[in-house]
């Protein structure tokens, strides 16, 4: 399985991403990829951050779907968790996550901007924006994602073949 979190802007890519790979990444007949956005049920991620607190919206979710060795979470931020206001530090919800499925025997990809944050190191594998404007970094997110689709539609077809 692949889990895929993001907040804000990010949270869009992650739920664009998902898609893409639950319909494009793999070619007819082929096995199907196993995506799950973690930020796409308002009702439960409400619930959770009602009860355990946002910092754990993810990880409650994690431990719900039962992590284990072999899930793949791919978190995508602006700043990487690095940074914060009145509120606190940012993106720990996606640092727990990554902790949490690297825990169970998993493996973490951070899809960052600025300087790549924490998630740059917590990561095992890390694909770096490292332009220092928000908006820049959300849009070149979603073309990286798109690259990423396409690669493994390629890897899985051989060769790129439109639908």
């Amino acid at each position: 399985r692949i889990f895929i979190i993001g907040n804000g802007g990010s949270a869009s890519t992650a739920q664009h991403l998902t898609s893409d790979l639950n319909k494009w990444a793999t070619g007819d007949g082929q096995a199907p990829v196993r995506a799950i956005c973690l930020n796409d049920n308002m009702s439960s991620m409400t619930a959770l951050t009602n009860d355990d607190g946002w910092e754990n919206v993810y990880d409650a979710q994690l431990n719900n779907l039962e992590a284990e060795a072999g899930d793949v979470i791919i978190a995508i931020s602006v700043h990487g968790g690095k940074g914060s206001d009145a509120a606190g530090v940012w993106s720990q919800n996606l640092t727990k996550a990554i902790a949490n499925v690297k825990e169970h025997g998993g493996y973490a990809v951070g899809i960052t901007g600025f300087d790549g944050g924490a998630m740059a190191e917590l990561c095992d594998a890390h694909i770096n924006v490292p332009a220092e404007s928000t908006p820049h970094v959300e849009g070149l997110h979603l073309v990286v994602t798109h690259c990423i689709v396409d690669g493994l539609r390629v890897l899985a077809m051989g060769n790129y073949q439109e639908k």
